[in-house]
Order: structure tokens, then sequence, then C-alpha cells
């Protein structure tokens, strides 16, 4: 089976679960749910030192963490393997995970995209919270932002190119996220609605390789 023919089918599978109340990810099988609080503010941007000018290429390697500087962002990354059943559940709110089927290591030399996927939720209990203004209900990152991914190598800086917000149920037909790009990362996440009780789109984070990272 093709890469994209897999991720289309995980993707179909992931998009059929409803979402739990609070915590949720691609439609993810539901965690409890727990009744929402009052919802985290967004994390404050702030000006830091680029991260990519004291990079340099580095062989491709398994994440093991991802930094968000401009938001002060860090979370451990753990490999998830794709379950038999194709539905996307992270085994925990507050780690990231890296689709470790072959999807793409991260480093100059990589062979295909880089998939990192978490949990978030209404009132800031998961990893992926400081991702998503849950006043505006839009993403806290903007295009140029650095995401640093570190690896047993080193430090691996890529750049946020574009942010979109897809419906669930069309997440399957994206063709671009489910395409493998050497040198790319792509961080899924969900993005709650008005009320902060129910995530029916899903935010997607599409970065590349910063040319200090890359050869």
């Amino acid at each position: 089976m093709s890469r994209r023919r897999l991720f289309r089918r995980i993707a179909i599978a992931a998009t059929a679960v409803a979402c739990a109340a609070g915590l949720t990810l691609i439609g993810v099988a539901a965690w409890s749910a727990l009744t929402p609080s009052e919802a985290p503010a967004a994390p404050t941007r702030t000006t830091v030192d680029s991260v990519a000018s004291q990079s340099a290429p580095l062989p491709a390697e398994e994440p093991t963490r991802v930094e968000i500087p401009v938001i002060g962002f860090d979370a451990r990354v753990l490999p998830m393997s794709t379950p038999t059943d194709r539905v996307l559940d992270p085994a925990t709110l507050d780690d990231a995970y890296w689709l470790d089927d072959d999807n793409g290591l991260a480093g100059a030399d990589a062979t295909g995209t880089v998939y990192l996927v978490g949990h978030s939720s209404a009132d800031g209990r998961a990893v992926f919270d400081p991702l998503v203004d849950h006043e505006t209900h839009e993403s806290t990152l903007e295009v140029g932002d650095e995401i640093v991914v570190t690896t047993d190598e080193g430090r691996v800086v890529y750049l946020v190119q574009a942010i979109k917000q897809y419906p669930k149920t069309s997440l399957a037909d994206v063709e671009d996220l489910w395409t493998q790009s050497p040198g790319r990362l792509v961080v899924v996440t969900c993005s709650y609605d008005g009320t902060n009780s129910t995530a029916s789109d899903n935010l997607v984070v599409y970065a590349r390789l910063a040319p200090e990272s890359a050869y």
C-alpha cells in the first residue's frame, strides 16, 4: 500500500470517531468526556534569538523533542505506530507523538514528511493547547516562526510556511497534507469552536527545513 493511501485510510477512520468533550485529536478515539473549565489564555509571543542562525545540517534521525521558542513551547516527542484500527489516539496528554511508520525523519537528508500529532483541549490540559488561541480560534503561530525538533544528532530547525484549518470530515481529501515531501514537517491537532466544547476542525501547521538546517 502506498504511503498516501495509508494516510488517507488513517484519516478516514479517524474522522469517523466523535470528539470527546474537552479532549480530541484528528477525531481520535475518545478520552473520558470531561466537562471543560475556563479556556486557557493564549501564550505570549516574545522576541527570541534565532535558533536557525546557530544550526547546521544534520543527518536525519527520529524526533525526541519539539520546541517553538516564540511561544515558549517545549514538549517531549514519543514514537507512535499506526494502530491496527487506524484511529490516531496518542497515549498521553502531555506528549507529542511522531508517526514512526517510515513517515519521515528529521534532518537534512530526510526522505519524507515528519508528522507530529498531539491532543488539544478546551481548558489547557493537553500538549498542543499553546498552538491554539481559544478566543479567536486561530493558531498562535505565524508564518516564519521557528519550530525546533531535537534528535540524537542535535537540533533541526523548520520554518512555518502555512497554517490551515480543515473540517475533520474533509481531512482525508487534503492531498497536500498526506503527500510525502522531504524536508517537510506537519503538526496536527484540533481547533475548538466558539463554545470551547466541540472540535469540529483540525489545525494543521506546515513547515519546511530552514536553509541553515538543509544541505
